[in-house]
């Protein structure tokens, strides 16, 4: 994506242009092989849009996990902790997406774990298995000596081992540890973690179940989503509230085939709402807020 922000004289805008801010923001997007499929929105007015359509269909995947990950803990799934020796110094509890697995440890004082090795005990590992594999490195919090100490979140990024299946997915997982003390470091531990992890639950909302519908479903679904169509005429609250991100279509600009009456009473939800495209935007205002769309 080509970002250019640049200084708008007021006597080259137009009427409703004047209206918006002074600044001006090119933004150019590039999509493939999807140039059908509407992606994200925009702010109109503010920002001006110079389209080349090539943009990719991960933006939107990146968004989804964005949103959920960073901003709510109902995908969260609890996981079944087993194999710590009684009288340990610290504790642990863990819990998962289907993106992530994060540990919860809470060290007592005088006492620390390593998160790499530095010549003193056995580093912080963890081996996932069942359906799962990891996706990235292990994230520890660390002091300059490389402890772990206190409340302690550890993070690793999972993925399904496969695609195309919507779940319940099983996660099993191997945590190798070892604590220590400033005199002496207890016997290596391996504690097991295990637990059934649900996918990230994405309600597809859109004008009609047709070929571009069943399009993204395939999309999401192959990428670990558990996605659900239903159209503007038929969601309801339950549905949006049972999901953990609301994701609202729209086809083109001005060929949306969504009667204002029918975006008007689309329900309020306490889940988050991505709007997309030209009926986004009507929704968006629908609902009262402050404007964050536009369409591509």
């Amino acid at each position: 994506m080509h970002e250019r922000a640049e200084r708008v004289d007021s006597s080259e805008r137009t009427p409703c242009e004047r209206q918006s801010p002074r600044w001006k923001l090119d933004v150019e997007f590039r999509l493939s092989p999807y140039a059908d499929l509407p992606i994200l929105a925009m702010p109109p007015g503010a920002i001006h849009l110079r389209y080349a359509w090539e943009m990719r269909l991960t933006t939107l995947h990146r968004l989804l996990v964005g949103v959920v990950l960073a901003s709510f803990t109902s995908a969260q799934n609890t996981l079944r902790v087993s194999g710590l020796p009684p009288d340990v110094p610290f504790s642990i509890s863990a819990s998962a997406t289907d993106r992530q697995l994060t540990l919860d440890l809470i060290v007592e004082a005088g006492w620390h774990l390593y998160s790499r090795d530095v010549g003193g005990g056995q580093p912080i590992a963890v081996e996932v298995g069942g359906d799962f594999q990891a996706s990235g490195a292990l994230v520890a919090p660390e002091d300059p000596r490389g402890y772990v100490t206190g409340l302690a979140r550890l993070t690793l990024p999972i993925e399904v081992a496969g695609s195309g299946a919507s779940g319940p997915f099983e996660l099993s997982a191997q945590v190798l540890l070892q604590v220590c003390d400033e005199l002496e470091c207890l016997v290596p531990m391996t504690i097991t973690l295990e637990g059934d992890v649900e996918a990230l639950r994405v309600l597809l909302v859109v004008a009609e179940k047709d070929e571009h519908a069943a399009r993204i479903e395939a999309w999401l679904g192959g990428r670990g989503f558990a996605a659900t169509v239903t159209t503007y005429t038929e969601v309801t609250a339950v549905m949006c509230d049972g999901s953990d991100v609301v994701l609202a279509d729209s086809k083109t600009f001005r060929s949306a085939g969504v009667k204002s009456a029918v975006i008007n009473a689309f329900p309020k939800t306490e889940a988050p709402l991505i709007t997309v495209g030209f009926n986004g935007t009507r929704l968006v205002e629908a609902h009262g807020l402050a404007m964050t769309s536009g369409y591509i």
